[in-house]
């Protein structure tokens, strides 16, 4: 991946092969400056055509912005012709890459004069000027300029450690909502043990993930925890390992529930069911509960401080399948 930078942007240049022998160059592009008001270097690349992400890049992760600028179809590595479609999509990138700066402070600018006249151009109000605010990494001043701090500022310091703790935990709690793998194994841990049930992580390879126990009432819990942009169908790795847990580890005091996070590309309230009727019949066959992510999340939101042990009385004393009642008591 070739990357470079130009003005408050940062730039990436890739190639994906999708089929034999032919591919697409795509340009991916990010912007840690803000500015406190006038035109934002992403909505400048929005602008440009630039799409964000859904799934992150290996550059810039889930801040990334792309585009697509140029196809290699199958055979060009046959074409001797001159220029060759690769040195001109790399042509096009470094273009791009040296003026890419220069023309976003010249929109900018431009823009800002349109919203001085605001009655002919109400929809450039949005863009008048303001002072560009530093980046995170240019904040940091010699430490003799502590004296010189106003009391406002000296408390905001003081609180940035607590601050960025919880924005932290939050944040991890909300990943149970869109994340997939072991950051969703860490985040339902994280939330189940803020829930009240004290959570550890199994060895990996285990059949199960998290194993729990809610400590006032002794009831104790196994926990599958899965993730996907589709629902949880025949087939599934985590059903499959919940099942065999099921066979050959568990005790009969302890509950075995299976955690999805289903459909997650998608907004909680607009998501189909997690669970296909075939998958929930054979959990209830089995006496395994499945229960949604976004279920316990919503639960919790409405309490955060608790207690929940009513709600995880009746996760335990269900008999299998989807749980649903437990959630409207």
């Amino acid at each position: 991946m070739k990357a470079m930078s130009s003005g408050p942007f940062q730039l990436a240049f890739s190639y994906l092969k999708v089929q034999p022998h032919g591919g697409f160059f795509v340009v991916h592009a990010s912007s840690r400056t803000w500015y406190m008001a006038g035109l934002q270097p992403k909505q400048f690349l929005e602008m440009l055509g630039f799409g964000p992400t859904t799934t992150g890049c290996q550059k810039f992760g889930e801040d990334c912005f792309y585009k697509v600028t140029h196809e290699l179809p199958p055979g060009s590595e046959l074409d001797f012709s001159w220029p060759r479609p690769a040195d001109v999509a790399h042509a096009s990138f470094d273009h791009l890459a040296a003026n890419l700066g220069d023309l976003f402070e010249r929109t900018r600018s431009i823009y800002s004069e349109l919203a001085e006249n605001v009655d002919m151009f109400p929809w450039a109000a949005q863009f008048t000027g303001g002072p560009r605010l530093l980046e995170a990494d240019g904040l940091v001043g010699p430490s003799w300029i502590d004296e010189f701090k106003p009391a406002a500022h000296l408390e905001i310091e003081r609180k940035i450690p607590e601050l960025q703790e919880a924005d932290r935990k939050y944040r991890q709690l909300e990943y149970v909502l869109w994340r997939t793998g072991e950051e969703l194994e860490d985040a339902v841990q994280l939330l189940l043990t803020e829930m009240g049930v004290p959570c550890t992580k199994t060895v990996r390879g285990a059949t199960v993930d998290l194993l729990g126990e809610l400590p006032s009432r002794g009831l104790k819990f196994a926990f599958e925890v899965t993730g996907t942009s589709d629902a949880i169908k025949k087939g599934s790795k985590k059903l499959s390992q919940a099942l065999t847990y099921l066979m050959e580890t568990s005790d009969e005091a302890e509950k075995i529930v299976v955690i999805a996070n289903a459909h997650n590309r998608i907004p909680p309230k607009d998501r189909p069911p997690a669970f296909t009727p075939e998958i929930a019949k054979l959990l209830k066959q089995n006496g395994i509960t499945a229960v949604t992510t976004e279920q316990f999340y919503e639960e919790w939101l409405t309490n955060p401080e608790g207690p929940h042990e009513e709600l995880f009385a009746h996760l335990h004393a269900h008999p299998g399948g989807v749980f649903e009642s437990g959630f409207e008591q």
